[in-house]
């Protein structure tokens, strides 16, 4: 009831603290167990980080102090927390996460474009505001030393809200891997917008000396590619395929000739040897038959005991079986015949079957002659009208090689001349290439490379809530409250509750005071 209670004794403290403990203590109560309420039943948050590192190219001497190289990482740097944090990077991980693509390697995806990152942001506004207060970048310790700058990106994502459930340990876990995820997803979208941002400034710093230097190297590639290109149209036309092969295979027309009368010159050499021992065999066969004939005639008039042995061409032999068991069979007959005349006569019954059977073989065999070379004559015109026209074909290709000579020649010349331009052409490039790359190193251009993986945070260690940090906040604010609760109350109940209070507000002195009793004092008489 008092205004002020800078001159209350402890006393008087005491009892307005012990006046008010149940209500105090019904505050801690409420305060500390509606705190751990939520604690339980709020959504965990997981983080995972990653490391990056941003450095120079070239590092030079340890002992050399760069302000310069420290000034522009410390930018660097800085730029690359804007890049991290920008609309595009954090949507394309999204996309990534979407399709699984966490940038492993020989990973195949293609990054969205410009549209299609505007259409998602504005289709996922309340997702991506989740992603954006869930990402941040940390620079720990500044500039750790002239030539690199370690930053940090963090990904701290809190698992789905149910309201008044416990989320479960398979929740929890699944809730820890998207966190690892979505790290991935925002590294590997990073690094992807920073590699075409920096080739972007690559080719804008070259395409002027690029174009400048090179003019002349191309303009001279394609006047020799465009007389090639002319040639082809309108002097060699459907000759094309030819002239490549003659090309490809001989430095002149000469050389693509000999190359393509190969084949037909060794059928034609072949035919020629086959049908000279065709001629041969027939030579040979018309003399023995025309001699067997004769032996026939004087055989059937009598005038003949028997016959000389036809000598028939091995070639024959070995190509008609036929030929071979009649030779073989007249053999045989004849020694028989012969051995039976030694002892008989002509007019023997067994020597007359004979002579009948070595006539009638003899005949067999000059007529199996004749059939094999009417064969041979067949075989001889197939021959030689294959020869004829593999000759034709020759005398043709020749003709035509003449032709094809010189736009071979032509050709030859036009592509060595295209070839001479571009590889001009290559070797300017490969210097201006050299060249630019030198002056970049030479202005030390920053590179970024990971440290560490995505970390993957423990499912049953949170980054938040902090049980024991909520509860401790919670008693103290408890505490407090009733602290306020008991003197507020106090400063506003008028009531006298104690001598000290009649002294204080009646001005006089107690004389004397009645203790209340309890109900529980027994009266006695």
């Amino acid at each position: 009831m008092a205004e002020n209670y800078s001159g209350r004794t402890l006393r008087e403290l005491v009892r307005v603290l012990a006046g008010r403990f149940v209500g105090m203590t019904i505050i801690v109560i409420v305060v500390v167990g509606a705190a751990a309420a939520a604690t339980y039943f709020a959504p965990r948050t997981y983080r995972s980080e990653v490391r990056l590192k941003a450095a120079p190219t070239s590092i030079g001497s340890p002992l050399e102090t760069r302000m310069a190289d420290r000034d522009e990482i410390s930018l660097y740097v800085g730029s690359q927390r804007e890049l991290i944090l920008s609309d595009y990077v954090l949507a394309a991980a999204m996309d990534r996460l979407d399709k699984g693509k966490f940038g492993e390697p020989g990973e195949n995806y293609t990054p969205p474009s410009e549209k299609e990152i505007a259409n998602w942001v504005s289709a996922n506004q309340s997702l991506f505001r989740k992603v954006q207060n869930s990402v941040s970048v940390v620079t720990p310790g500044g500039t750790g030393s002239a030539f690199t700058q370690m930053f940090q990106i963090r990904v701290d994502w809190s698992e789905e809200f149910v309201p008044l459930q416990r989320q479960t340990a398979e929740s929890r876990q699944k809730s820890a891997e998207r966190a690892q995820e979505v790290m991935r997803c925002i590294l590997a979208a990073y690094m992807d917008r920073n590699k075409v941002i920096e080739g972007q400034r690559s080719d804008e710093a070259t395409a002027f000396l690029r174009d400048t230097a090179l003019d002349a190297a191309r303009k001279k590639r394609d006047k020799a590619q465009a007389a090639l290109q002319l040639e082809i149209e309108t002097k060699i036309k459907g000759d094309l395929p030819l002239v490549l092969q003659m090309y490809t295979n001989g430095s002149s027309g000469e050389m693509g000739e000999a190359i393509l009368r190969t084949r037909s010159r060794s059928e034609i050499i072949t035919l020629n040897a086959s049908l000279a021992e065709i001629s041969k065999t027939q030579e040979s066969l018309k003399a023995q038959t025309d001699n067997g004939l004769a032996e026939m005639a004087k055989f059937e008039a009598g005038k003949r005991e028997d016959f000389s042995k036809l000598a028939v061409p091995e070639v024959v032999l070995k190509g008609n079986d036929t030929v071979a068991k009649l030779q073989e069979r007249l053999t045989a007959i004849t020694l028989e015949l012969t051995a039976l005349r030694t002892r008989y006569t002509d007019t023997f019954q067994q020597v007359a079957d004979l002579r009948r059977e070595l006539s009638s073989t003899y005949g067999a065999l000059l007529d199996e002659l004749q059939r094999h070379a009417a064969r041979l004559e067949q075989e001889r015109q197939r021959l030689t009208s294959r020869r004829d026209s593999l000759e034709a074909a020759e005398k043709k290709n020749k003709e035509d090689m003449d032709s094809l000579a010189l736009k071979v020649a032509e050709y030859q010349r036009l592509r060595l001349e295209l070839d001479s331009a571009q590889a001009q052409y290559d070797k300017e490039d490969e210097q201006l290439v050299k060249a630019v790359t030198a002056g970049k190193l030479s202005r030390t251009p920053i590179l970024i490379s990971t440290v560490d993986a995505p970390t993957r945070p423990d499912p049953n260690q949170p980054y938040r809530p902090i049980v024991w940090l909520n509860i401790a906040v919670a008693l103290l604010a408890a505490v407090t409250l009733g602290l306020i609760y008991a003197f507020m109350a106090d400063h506003f109940d008028h009531t006298i509750k104690s001598i000290d209070d009649a002294e204080r507000y009646l001005g006089v002195p107690v004389l004397g005071s009645v203790p209340k009793l309890g109900r529980r004092i027994v009266r006695t008489a």
